[in-house]
C-alpha cells in the first residue's frame, strides 16, 4: 500500500496527514457495504468523531497529532463510550505512551509515525467491544423521521407526531435490545446514500 506524504522533516506530523493515511488504510481494507464518514457528530453534535466506519457496528477513530494536546481526551472518552461500539486512538509517538494511560482498555491503539515517503500507521492494540454502550445515546444517531419509521414497523404508532425527539429516542432505546438497536441504527445510516460520505460508500 502506498504511503501518504506526511511533512518535511522539520515540521510536526499533522492531523491532516494522519487522517489522509488513516482514510486510505481503512479504504484499502474495507469490507463490502461499509460506510466511512469523517467528522461524525454524536450526542446531538456535542462531540465529533474524526473518522467513523459503519458496518454492523460503529467504529470510531480519534486522531492525536503532534500539534494536539491530550486535554480533551477525558471528555472524548466519556462521550465516545456512550455511543461507539469500538474505538481506536491513532496517536503520534509523542502522545501514544501517555494516552494509553488515559483511555479504557477496550479502546484500540495505533501509532502514526513519519516513514520514508509518508505516514505509517501501526496497530499496537486491537479495539474490543464497548462494555458500557448507552442505548439512548446510540439512538440519537438517527434522525427523527428515521426513528418514527422504525417505531412504526415494530407497532409503536400512538402520538408519534407530537412527541419530541428525545421522547422518541427513549421509546426506541427501550423497545429494542442493544443488538437489534445496533442493527437498525447501522442499517439506517448506511441507507442514507451520499449523506456525509467521505469519498464513496465503502
Amino acid at each position: 500500500m502506498p504511503l501518504v506524504r506526511a511533512r518535511d522533516r522539520q515540521s510536526l506530523l499533522s492531523e491532516a496527514a494522519i487522517r489522509s493515511a488513516l482514510v486510505q488504510r481503512l479504504s484499502v481494507n474495507r469490507a463490502p457495504g461499509e460506510l466511512l464518514i469523517e467528522e461524525l457528530g454524536i450526542l446531538q453534535g456535542d462531540s465529533r468523531v474524526d473518522v467513523a466506519v459503519i458496518n454492523g457496528a460503529v467504529h470510531g477513530y480519534e486522531i492525536k497529532s503532534d500539534a494536539d494536546t491530550l486535554d480533551r481526551l477525558a471528555a472524548q472518552v466519556e462521550a465516545y463510550s456512550l455511543v461507539l461500539h469500538f474505538v481506536t486512538l491513532v496517536a503520534t509517538s509523542k502522545h501514544a505512551t501517555r494516552a494509553r494511560r488515559l483511555i479504557p482498555r477496550w479502546w484500540g491503539v495505533a501509532v502514526a509515525d513519519d516513514a520514508e515517503h509518508g505516514v505509517r500507521i501501526v496497530q499496537r492494540r486491537k479495539a474490543r467491544p464497548n462494555p458500557s454502550l448507552d442505548p439512548f445515546s446510540l439512538a440519537q444517531l438517527l434522525w427523527r423521521d428515521e426513528v418514527a419509521e422504525i417505531l412504526q414497523t415494530i407497532g409503536i404508532t400512538k402520538g408519534l407526531k407530537r412527541k419530541p425527539r428525545r421522547a422518541m429516542w427513549a421509546l426506541l432505546a427501550d423497545a429494542l435490545s442493544v443488538s437489534e438497536l445496533t442493527a437498525r441504527v447501522c442499517r439506517t445510516i448506511r441507507s442514507r446514500g451520499d449523506w456525509r460520505v467521505s469519498g464513496s460508500s465503502l
